[in-house]
């Protein structure tokens, strides 16, 4: 199985942070990959926000006036398979999209990746 596909989620054991914050497991997105420049433009996931209860729902949230720019997977919700297994993130997760999609080498971002 080819990891680096555009859709796969990954999970990175003790992700270290560009800006030095605490590692800690961390869920990748493969959304695009450039064979010619060797680079992988990743999203981070976080259940680490707080949403107003009447703004929950699994989706693309756009509310520029209040903020508002992720899309959420609602927990235990199917999302995917691994190893013929269904696939749910434990907690509400967030893609946050202001300052959060990067491109950068792939060597740096595999280092320690699991499936």
């Amino acid at each position: 199985m080819d990891i680096l596909k555009p859709g796969n989620i990954l999970r990175i054991p003790d992700y270290e942070f560009e800006n030095g914050g605490e590692s800690r497991d961390k869920y990748l997105i493969v959304i695009d990959l450039s064979a010619e420049k060797s680079l992988l433009l990743r999203v981070l996931t976080t259940s680490r926000i707080h949403v107003p209860e009447d703004k929950i729902m699994h989706g693309c949230r756009n509310e520029p006036e209040n903020g508002l720019h992720y899309f959420m997977f609602e927990k235990e919700r199917c999302i995917g398979t691994l190893a013929e297994s269904d696939f749910r993130f434990p907690k509400h997760t967030f893609i946050l999209f202001r300052n959060n999609i990067k491109t950068f080498q792939y060597s740096r971002s595999l280092r320690s990746t699991s499936v």
